[in-house]
């Protein structure tokens, strides 16, 4: 550039969402009584869920809190009550079609990825938001399961645009990043 231009520039926020409390590093595993964490075992659904209500900022925290909740599974005053019920009315944790919740049912790859996509705020609407050419698993081509979308959105790298409904549309697929490499 030769001379004096004005340039313009458009920023998109990145880094950490909103809902989640980075700044301050607050301990999100508190173990059992009897003072173990069991750091081999798997990991239940209520579990995962109140790591990621310890995660959030108290704003959110507090501006969703509840103990109301309508899973015939989740007792009130049990101590996960409290963390499910909020990411249940923030629409982050859902039960199943028969108004279950599945407490201590260990947590399946594709519910970890939908609760990772609903706290990013990653969540295609339909088959219409995605591209021609993104990888397909064998195990992921109904269109009709539930996680669908969820396993397309956590395995493909792409560019999106968000649309008013806050669902993102994909626009273009870019390189898959060569994990293998920064994980050395």
């Amino acid at each position: 550039m030769i001379g004096n231009k004005t340039v313009y520039a458009g920023w998109k926020a990145a880094g950490m969402p909103d809902m989640l409390n980075g700044d301050d590093h607050f301990a999100y595993i508190v173990g059992y009584p009897d003072k173990t964490v069991h750091p081999q075992n798997g990991i239940t659904r209520v579990a995962v869920a109140t790591i990621f209500f310890r995660l959030l900022t108290d704003k959110v925290r507090d501006a969703n809190s509840t103990l109301t909740n309508n899973y015939s599974d989740i007792s009130r005053g049990s101590w996960y009550d409290h963390a499910v019920s909020t990411l249940s009315k923030m629409g982050i944790v859902k039960g199943d079609s028969h108004g279950r919740f599945g407490p201590n049912a260990p947590i399946t790859c594709a519910e970890a990825m939908t609760l990772i996509d609903r706290v990013l705020n990653r969540l295609p609407e339909s088959r219409d938001d995605l591209l021609n050419g993104m990888i397909q698993w064998s195990d992921n081509t109904d269109t009709s399961k539930w996680y669908y979308l969820v396993v397309q959105e956590a395995a493909n790298s792409h560019y999106d645009d968000i649309k008013s409904d806050h669902h993102e549309k994909w626009t273009k697929l870019r390189d898959t990043r060569d994990w293998t490499q920064v994980e050395k």
